[in-house]
Formats: structure tokens, sequence, C-alpha cells
């Protein structure tokens, strides 16, 4: 449908012809086979309306015997087009079945993209919430000696420095 809207824009030319598809012509009523191309002969100028009256009232005339034939006639068509029809439901079924199948593929990729993505991400923060070492720590603790003598000879020290 997209592309066909895309088709009437000037800038977007499509290359894909779309085949127009034919529904299967109804099963003919068995009155209607009865005397349509008659009454149609008759009065090629007759409305719907009018045809229908006239047909009905000559089918009511007819007896079983001449209804026979046209009887035949309707059944074989309607078997005909039963058999369309079921095979044309079977085959929407079908792609139906089908477009949920596929659905349900996407929904599950997507979902397993979604939970990898996840994982990588708690893993992710797992190795970032190790305690990074201070560098200005020192590696040792101080002994006796430096705790009492620091703080004199660290000012001595910066003396000297400058």
């Amino acid at each position: 449908m997209e592309i066909k809207k895309l088709g009437k824009m000037k800038e977007f030319k499509t290359t894909v012809n779309f085949p127009l598809v034919q529904a299967p012509k109804e099963k003919e009523q068995v009155n209607w086979a009865f005397a349509s191309f008659r009454v149609k002969k008759e009065s090629p100028d007759a409305e719907f309306k009018e045809i229908s009256t006239m047909l009905a009232s000559k089918w009511k005339t007819v007896t079983a015997e001449e209804k026979k034939p046209y009887e035949e006639k309707y059944q074989a068509e309607k078997e005909a087009y039963l058999k369309i029809v079921g095979a044309e439901k079977r085959e929407n079924e079908a792609m139906k079945l089908l477009e949920e199948e596929q659905k349900q593929r996407t929904t599950i990729e997507l979902l397993e993209q979604y939970m990898q993505f996840k994982e990588e991400t708690e893993n992710d923060m797992k190795k970032k919430t190790k305690k990074e070492k201070d560098p200005l720590k020192p590696k040792h603790p101080v002994t006796a000696f430096f705790f009492v003598t620091g703080p004199r000879f660290s000012g001595d020290l910066l003396k000297d420095k400058k």
C-alpha cells in the first residue's frame, strides 16, 4: 500500500505493476438463469427491479420438470464456486498463520537481542563496579617511625626542593 502512495509522488517512480485481482464470479441464482436472457430481449431498457419481478412471476408458473435443468446447472455452478471460495479461504488462513508465525519469530529474535544486550550491560556494570585503586594511596601501611617523624620531615623536604 505504501508503495502505491509513494508511486503517486513525482520523485518516486515504481517499476512494479500490481496485477488486478479479480474476485471469483458468484454463483447465479436458479430463477435468474431461467429466464434472464428472455426478459432482457423483451425489454432491454428495464431496470433490475422490473426484471426481478417479471422473473419471479414466470418462475412461479414453471413446472418442476422444466425447472430441473436450471437447478442442475445452478448446483454445478454452486459446487464450482464453493470449491474456489474454499480454496481461497484456506489460502487466506494459511497466509494469516504464516504471518502470525513470522511475527512470533521476529518477536522472539527481538527478545533474544534485548536479553543479550541486557546481559552485556550488566556484565559491563559489574566490571565497572570493581573498586578502583586510588593512585595516591600508599602501597604499604605507614610504620611507627614514619608515623612519628613524617610531619617533621615532610616540611623540611619541601623547603629543600624550593
